[in-house]
């Protein structure tokens, strides 16, 4: 397995997102080998450009790729942590575990289509920054509103 969480701040590294990485990295899995890979999105909406060209992009060498929701699996708009499964075989898999929190975390999974409506990424056209520069500036708004907020309410402590 090989396991991708390599964020700078909102962005992935644009050269570990691309058609050339991930043909490396599938041709460095056994043959019944997983890619494990985090993604900052949402799954619908301007917000949700990373999560469409990374699907689109993974999709020439996995022929199975599942969606995990860190928060809600449902809510499409919601700006989350998504889990991205991709294997190497086509095999159907059931997901299910003797461990109750595991099971828990495997009910996460996105169960509705998930558009490839961008062109794949490649290391001539890699647009991930500007795929999520609306997350950063949402994720910004978040932080500057919450800074103000302990700032209003330490003023008097």
């Amino acid at each position: 397995a090989v396991f991708g969480d390599v964020y700078k701040s909102y962005s992935i590294p644009f050269h570990l997102a691309t058609r050339e990485a991930m043909q490396k990295i599938h041709a460095r899995l056994e043959d019944d080998g997983i890619f494990v890979l985090n993604v900052i999105s949402s799954v619908d909406g301007k917000n949700g450009r990373l999560l469409h060209a990374m699907l689109a992009t993974m999709d020439e060498f996995f022929p199975q790729i599942l969606v995990f929701a860190a928060e809600e699996p449902d809510n499409g708009e919601l700006l989350q942590n998504l889990v991205l499964v991709a294997f190497k075989q086509k095999q159907k898999r059931k997901f299910f575990s003797e461990n109750i929190p595991m099971n828990g975390m495997l009910a996460q999974i996105w169960a509705q289509d998930i558009p490839r409506d961008l062109p794949p990424l490649t290391d001539a056209f890699a647009p991930v920054e500007h795929y999520t520069s609306s997350v950063v500036t949402k994720a910004d708004r978040k932080h500057g509103i919450l800074q103000k907020k302990l700032h209003s309410e330490n003023r008097y402590a």
